[in-house]
């Protein structure tokens, strides 16, 4: 499951999730797109925010990890 998913299958919009993690909208676009990784205060936050299953955790934690790899 992606950022994304996760984000509209609660009908959040992009700039809501961001004033949540507390970035700009921008930087929230580039952690939907890969483009910046999830740091884990982020995480947490979204995790605590949202709030996030265990399983949302893990799915973020892999496609993050699978975007990065070479």
């Amino acid at each position: 499951m992606t950022l994304k998913t996760i984000r509209t299958n609660r009908k959040l919009t992009q700039a809501r999730v961001a004033e949540l993690l507390g970035v700009d909208r921008t930087t929230y676009t580039r952690l939907e797109r890969g483009t910046r990784r999830l740091d884990v205060g982020m995480l947490a936050k979204l995790r605590e925010e949202l709030p996030l299953s265990d399983r949302e955790v893990l799915d973020l934690v892999t496609h993050t990890a699978d975007e990065a790899a070479p």
